[in-house]
């Protein structure tokens, strides 16, 4: 179980018509690993958010399969692709995926990937929240 929370979250949708449509929400995911090499994930959010024509929340389903290929001690390559289905009221999704690296040191994990949906993605969020972006994370397990 995960709690997404955006902080500082000003969505507009909140204050001007009194509903709760802020970016937070929560997801249940299962996944299957082999090899620390190939992972299969399902994850269901109860609440997902969505912006374009019509806001409001939804139950998603999302479905992903992801490889992670050592390149040496330290580097690894990682790609992944998968599908979001957003269910009723809007009975549509998108398409999404990854390509990037992973640099792993002790307890430390840097990892920099492009990410990437189809044309369903801004027909349901618009132009402005979806196409190509570069993420980055630093990741601290202890």
């Amino acid at each position: 179980y995960t709690r997404h929370i955006y902080l500082g979250d000003r969505s507009g949708y909140r204050e001007d018509y009194g509903h709760d449509y802020g970016y937070d929400y929560d997801e249940w995911l299962a996944s299957l690993t082999y090899r620390d090499r190939v992972t299969a994930t399902i994850a269901f959010s109860p609440s997902s958010y969505r912006v374009g024509m019509t806001a409001g929340r939804t139950d998603s389903i999302s479905y992903e399969l992801t490889l992670l290929q050592p390149l040496n001690a330290l580097w690894s390559f990682t790609a992944g692709a998968g599908h979001l289905d957003l269910r009723e009221p809007f009975g549509s999704g998108y398409w999404f995926w990854s390509a990037g690296f992973a640099f792993c040191w002790e307890s430390l994990q840097l990892e920099v990937l492009r990410i990437d949906t189809d044309a369903g993605a801004e027909q349901l969020f618009g132009e402005e929240r979806s196409g190509g972006r570069w993420t980055a994370a630093l990741i601290w397990n202890f």
